[in-house]
This record gives structure tokens, C-alpha cells and sequence, in this order.
């Protein structure tokens, strides 16, 4: 039985601190330390020049390795390139490199790796039954569990995974698209729909995204991310990530960063675009990797540090190199020793401070001063110290927090330690999203402002939901005109006059655009011009369409809205979308008779597009809540007094056993298993044509 040695609040330079030691925290300490500050010393194998006061050492001199992180024990856990499992490296000599590896669990090839106690979660290729791309769930001694099924492989990512403030899982995916959408809720960043800006929204799901987990389903928390590798998150719960576009991005609830494929970007000049905490003109190339410090082995400059890795190699902090290395770094994190870990060539690597530069730190020991707070092994440490105090955790913690005297981050702290750990409800200050901007201004005062980016951007979010009023209109093609368009110099608008234009029409509109088509020499522009000349409905003569059409048939799959590389045809379309479910009935009807049921293709339609609409209750599926966290949805396959057997949408084929002890609620679903949005993005024809597959019961077939 654990034993607390030592309970007392200290004053600290007037700041109050709870301080709290266990004899396990000290012997895990002891631990740490002896990993790697007092161990042996041994010179770096020249794969990075040290900077002065510290050293560089080899940790696991392992060729190929694509990731690591460290487990709840402080451990690292690697996987290699080209579908490497998770393994454990220990260091059974005491020599401060690992000797010894261990494979955590074949069920599961990792792109990312994260650790909730002893379980792992990893996104990742499962190495059964064919494998699905997904978010998988491996507690210790059991199979993996497919969390999420991504649409999908995963092709190596880039994917991360780290814990928020709120302890919940954070997942940073380059493809928003890959994530089903019954498990994502959008909600909190803004829709494009429109003429001119369908295209941008359809893009939008295709980009890189940071999201939540937490046991239900996804929150997207920001979009607009062009192949961003890492995220870095930091005691107060900022969030920090860089990508190809050469931005560093603080990530915020609802953030909408632009990047687009193709060449329907997000203007960034938008008010309601996020803007970046940093950005460096091309051809700079980030690499994408960074880390916080909060340890305190380093010196107190580096308190609050973020690294970065350099492309091409190195490490710098701020915008000074900090340390050279012969190749990229893919992967840093500080570890429970107060190193700092990275992967480059030649493996696993640290830097510690060197001998004799300054006195290793002992561990912090204050719970609002935790090192790391936000890892797996410190996050594992605080636990444990409030499963040993009971109560008295959280009544300690409200009087730091309730203090006057501490410094404002240990009050701070101690309410985030208080939200996480479920012993206070969260703060409308720790849940607030952006404030919603400033009322639209009235139509008719648009047209003496088609000089500000601001107006002419709230002209187009009001006519792509509704249209301007034709007088409107009138007056903003006739200010535009004479405003000059197009500019001869300002980039910014002559994009947004090319919008105006094209969003209400008319004979002098398109003569405009086809004017300035004509003469433009910047693809980004030609392509630009022509979306808003498609968006036109009024005012073109047979001559202006024929002019037109040679640019649309150039333009060709670069204008697509739809779908991308999507099937067009019947039985493709049914393989893809719903062969997994209702071929051989395994979680939906056996569709061999959906004539006889559905006597019109539009009632099949609807049934498709709405399928919560009216569930037959032989379909009617359940949700359990387990008491480690976890969401489960399905069908009942099996059920007796010790456990249930669900089926899963996600997975079909390999039902789940939860034992009946582990289950914490149980509901029935008032909606399908199937999600609505099956059809979003296909063309009408393509339709039709899985329309008519299906009713020709050929979907029976195997």
C-alpha cells in the first residue's frame, strides 16, 4: 500500500504551492535521472554539434524509425518506417542506451502514438483481417480496438497525437476527409456555400485538421492545414503546429486557416481567416516538428522554450539555431529526465545538459508546477497523486486556485488540474470559441466601400446565401467598374471585384471578366476569373459563350466541386458505400428486394439520404459507455448476464465483446447506424446510377 510521506502547503517567493511526495514518485524520479543525467557520459557519434553547456548522446542507435513518444511510465516507445509495430525500449545495463526492445502489440502498424495510463491509443494500419486505417485503442494484454475506421489508407500521414487541456486526445490528420462524417461535428467553424464558394467548402474537407477525442467522436477545432507533421501544446493548452505554407499557427477553437488544394485558398486577408502567429516568405520550408519545454533541467532561458527543427536539419529556438545535425529531425519530445529527445539519422538522440554546466534539477514536485503536465508519464504521475489524496486533492487545489497570494499560472494551473481530472466543471473561460464577428452592414451601403477587403468580403459571405438585391448589385458592378477593375497592382482587389462581378451578373460583367481573362497571364488568376465567369446566371450573349467555353474545357478537372477520383458507376459506388453494411445483411437490410420495399427510385433516394428518417426496430442500435471512457455503437449480436456483443458500422466484421462490469450506461440510438451524408459530393448521374443498381437487385450479388 502506497504511503504519503509528506503533505504540506510552502511558500515559495510568496507564491503558494502545493507540494506533495510519495515514495513511488521519488523511486520513478530516481528512475528518470539515472536514465540519463547521471549516467555514464558518452560522446555524440557526430550526428549533431552540441551547443555550449550541453551534450549530445546517443539513446537508441535504431536505423528507420518514423516516431516515438514515451509512455505513462516515461519509457520510449518507437515504430519504424514502412509498417513497424510499437515498440518498447528499456535500458537494462544502465549505460543510458536501450539494449532491450519489446513489441507492444502486432494488431496495429502506427503512423502516431499517445498514451492514456497504460493504454495506447494509435492511429494507424491494422495488421488483421486486411487492415482498416483508423484510430485504434490497445489496452495492456488485449487485442486492438478499432476506435474510428478512417475512409481510406493512411500512407504513412502525417498524423500526431497529444493530449489537450482538458485531457482529452488530440488529433492532428492531414486529410479532414478521411474522417467519417457521422463522427465529426464541424459546427464551430464557418460554412462556404455558393457559387463562388461551394468549391471552397467541398475543398475544405479535404485539408489538414486538428481535432478532439474524447471517447464519442471527433470536434474539429481548426481546418485550412496544408501536410502540418506535429503539434506541440503547452501547460496553459495553447496549441502550436507549422505547415508547407512557411506559418507558424497558434491553433484556436474554430480557426479556419485557408489552405485549400488546388487553388480555392482561404484568402488570408479575411477577417474571418486565422491569421498566423508567424510566416516566412517561400522558398522557406519548415520542418514542421517543434516541442515545448517545460522541465527545469535546462537553464531558466529555455523555461517555456519552443523548439523547432529546421529543414534540412538542425534545431533552432526563437529564430536562432540552437543545434546542428547532419540530417533532418522528424520527431522531438522532452522527456521525464528533462532531456530533449529527437529522431534523426542514426536513430534516437538527446540533449542534456552537460556534466558539470550546471547541477541536475531534481523533479518538481508542486502539482501546479508539474514538468510536462501534459504528457503520458506526467499526466500518469498526477493521477496517481490524486487517487493517493482522495478528497483532499481537490480541496487543496480550490484553495490555490481561491488564493490571492500565488502567482497568477499556479492559480491558473490549479483550475486546469481541477477541469481535467473531472473535480470541477470546466470554465466558460476554458470552453469559449472566438467571438463572433461584427453584424453584416446593410446592402445598400456596399457599393461606396468596394475599396475595403472587410466589405467586399461581407458582400460575398450575404450573396452566397442570399441574392443581393438586383438594385444592389447594379450599383456594386458600376463601382467596380470605376474603381479600375482590374487593378493594375492591388492582387487582393482584383480578386474580390472578380467575385462581385460574378456573383451578379449581368452584360457589363462578363464583358469584364472575359476581358481581363483574356489578357491574364498568372494561372492562379485565369482560373480565378473563369469560376467567377461560371457563376454568372444573367447577361451573356452567344458569342460570350462561345468565347467562354474554350477556357472551361482547359480548365477541366481543376474546377471540379465533386467529389475527387470518386466511382461513377453502380456497382462501384455500392462497394464503396454500402456493400460493408448490407451485403449479407450484417448491419443493415439485405437490399436484393429494395424494389419491392422502395416501389419509386425517389423513395430509395430519400430512405438513402435521410436514414434516420424511420428505423425498423430489429435495426435499432445501442450506446454503452465503458468506466474507462470509451463510446461504443452498435448493434446487439449477443447478450447474457456477463457481456454484450456489439456490431460496429466501423467494423462490420469483427463484433466487440464488453464485459457487462466494465459498462458504465446503456441507451438506445434514436438514429441509424448509417450515416447521413452518403451522397454528399456526387454527381446527380452517378446517382442515378447506384439508384438503378440497387433497384435492380443486383446488389444481392456477391
Amino acid at each position: 500500500m502506497r504511503r504519503l510521506q509528506l503533505v504540506h502547503l510552502s511558500s515559495m517567493r510568496g507564491a503558494v504551492s502545493l507540494v506533495i511526495v510519495t515514495k513511488r514518485w521519488v523511486l520513478a524520479a530516481a528512475a528518470c535521472v539515472a536514465l540519463a543525467a547521471c549516467g555514464p557520459s558518452r560522446a555524440p557519434r557526430a550526428a549533431a554539434d552540441a551547443p555550449p553547456g550541453f551534450a549530445v548522446e546517443s539513446v537508441a542507435p535504431i536505423d528507420g524509425l518514423a516516431g516515438f513518444t514515451f509512455d505513462h511510465r516515461g519509457r520510449p516507445v518507437v515504430w519504424r518506417t514502412g509498417g513497424g509495430f510499437a515498440t518498447l525500449l528499456t535500458d537494462t545495463s544502465g549505460d543510458g542506451e536501450v539494449d532491450t526492445e519489446r513489441v507492444l502489440s502486432r494488431d496495429v502498424r502506427p503512423n502516431a502514438v499517445w498514451f492514456d495510463g497504460p493504454a495506447m491509443y494509435a492511429v494507424g494500419t491494422g495488421a488483421r483481417d486486411g487492415g482498416r486505417c483508423g484510430l485504434y485503442r490497445v489496452a495492456e494484454g488485449e487485442h486492438a480496438l478499432l476506435l474510428s475506421a478512417f475512409n481510406g489508407a493512411c500512407n504513412g500521414g502525417p498524423y500526431d497525437l497529444r493530449r489537450g487541456v482538458d485531457g482529452a486526445a488530440l488529433l492532428l490528420t492531414p486529410d479532414l476527409s478521411q474522417i467519417p462524417v457521422e463522427q465529426v461535428d464541424d459546427s464551430a467553424l464557418p460554412v462556404y456555400a455558393g457559387p463562388l464558394l461551394d468549391h471552397q467548402d467541398a475543398m475544405a474537407k479535404r485539408t489538414g485538421a486538428v481535432l478532439r477525442w474524447k471517447g464519442a467522436g471527433f470536434t474539429v477545432i481548426a481546418r485550412g492545414l496544408h501536410n502540418a507533421r506535429r503539434l506541440a501544446v503547452a501547460r496553459d493548452g495553447s496549441i502550436f503546429t507549422s505547415d508547407e505554407e512557411s506559418r507558424l499557427l497558434r491553433v484556436t477553437p474554430g480557426a479556419e486557416f485557408g489552405w485549400r488544394p488546388g487553388v480555392a485558398a482561404l484568402p488570408t486577408y479575411y477577417f474571418d481567416a486565422a491569421k498566423p502567429e508567424r510566416e516566412w516568405a517561400r522558398p522557406v520550408v519548415l520542418a514542421r516538428v517543434m516541442e515545448i519545454y517545460q522541465q527545469d533541467a535546462f537553464p531558466g532561458a529555455y523555461h517555456g522554450a519552443r523548439f523547432e527543427a529546421v529543414a534540412g536539419g538542425g534545431i533552432r529556438v526563437g529564430e536562432k539555431q540552437w543545434l546542428r545535425t547532419q540530417s533532418e529531425v522528424t520527431a522531438m519530445e522532452v522527456g521525464p529526465d528533462g532531456a530533449l529527445y529527437f529522431l534523426s539519422a542514426g536513430g534516437l538522440w538527446r540533449v542534456r545538459v552537460a556534466a558539470g554546466a550546471r547541477p541536475p534539477a531534481g523533479p518538481r514536485r508542486e502539482l501546479t508546477r508539474y514538468p510536462q503536465p501534459l504528457s503520458s508519464w506526467s499526466h500518469a504521475a498526477l493521477e496517481r497523486q490524486k487517487e493517493l489524496l482522495g478528497q483532499s486533492w481537490a480541496e487543496q487545489l480550490e484553495a490555490v486556485a481561491a488564493d490571492a497570494r500565488p502567482v497568477e499560472a499556479d492559480r491558473a494551473e490549479a483550475v486546469r488540474l481541477l477541469e481535467r481530472f473531472g473535480s470541477r466543471r470546466r470554465s466558460p473561460a476554458a470552453a469559449r470559441v472566438p467571438a463572433p464577428h461584427a453584424a453584416p452592414p446593410e446592402w445598400d451601403t456596399l457599393p461606396a466601400r468596394v475599396r475595403e477587403l472587410d466589405a467586399l468580403r461581407w458582400f460575398g459571405i450575404r450573396a452566397a446565401t442570399a441574392d443581393a438585391p438586383a438594385e444592389v448589385c447594379e450599383a456594386m458592378t458600376k463601382a467596380v467598374l470605376e474603381a479600375g477593375f482590374p487593378h493594375p497592382q492591388d492582387r487582393h482587389l482584383n480578386f474580390e471585384w472578380a467575385r462581385v462581378l460574378g456573383y451578379c451578373g449581368g452584360g457589363d460583367a462578363v464583358d469584364a471578366l472575359l476581358g481581363a481573362l483574356s489578357s491574364a497571364q498568372d494561372r492562379a488568376w485565369q482560373i480565378h476569373l473563369a469560376r467567377s465567369l461560371r457563376a454568372v446566371r444573367r447577361g451573356w450573349s452567344a458569342a460570350d459563350r462561345a468565347s467562354f467555353a474554350k477556357w472551361e474545357e482547359w480548365l477541366g478537372g481543376a474546377l471540379r466541386s465533386k467529389v475527387a477520383d470518386a466511382p461513377k458507376d453502380g456497382p462501384a459506388m455500392f462497394a464503396a458505400l454500402c456493400a460493408q453494411c448490407h451485403a449479407g445483411a450484417a448491419l443493415g437490410p439485405d437490399l436484393a428486394d429494395a424494389a419491392a420495399r422502395f416501389p419509386g427510385a425517389a423513395q430509395l433516394l430519400e430512405a438513402i439520404r435521410e436514414p434516420s428518417k424511420e428505423v425498423a426496430e430489429r435495426y435499432a442500435a445501442v450506446a454503452v459507455e465503458t468506466k474507462s471512457g470509451d463510446r461504443i455503437e452498435g448493434l446487439v449480436v449477443r447478450e447474457d448476464a456477463r457481456e454484450l456483443v456489439l456490431r460496429r458500422a466501423a467494423d462490420p466484421k469483427r463484433p466487440v465483446t464488453v464485459s457487462k462490469r466494465q459498462i458504465d450506461s446503456r441507451a438506445t440510438l434514436e438514429r441509424s447506424l448509417m450515416p447521413a451524408g452518403l451522397l454528399d459530393g456526387y454527381e446527380d448521374a452517378a446517382v442515378a446510377k447506384l439508384i438503378e443498381f440497387i433497384r435492380a437487385g443486383a446488389a444481392s450479388r456477391p
